[in-house]
């Protein structure tokens, strides 16, 4: 029975420590989204096509990340249809 303490203890203290490790990480990850992303409905460049709107999203790594895997015609033609596309969300034209 001494053993079964044991093992609740240390499953309890483990289950503690990642629930404190998962808030700090979500704090630090909230933070530098905060510092580095644009806010919800802020023009950006997307790489030559003008600017857009980031629509209630705080990630602008999906234009910018992309010409780290492709090359320059391809972010290009991305980032087109990107613009495209949120202006036919949006109702305003390109």
């Amino acid at each position: 029975m001494r053993w079964l303490k044991r093992i609740g203890k240390w499953a309890g203290i483990c289950f503690l420590a990642l629930v404190i490790l998962g808030a700090v990480y979500q704090q630090i990850g909230s933070a530098l989204d905060e510092r580095f992303a644009p806010p919800p409905g802020e023009m950006v460049a997307a790489h030559g096509a003008g600017p857009i709107i980031v629509p209630g999203s705080t990630h602008s790594s999906t234009v910018t990340g992309a010409s780290m895997v492709m090359g320059a015609a391809q972010s290009e033609f991305l980032a087109k249809k990107i613009v495209g596309f949120a202006a036919t969300v949006h109702g305003s034209g390109v």
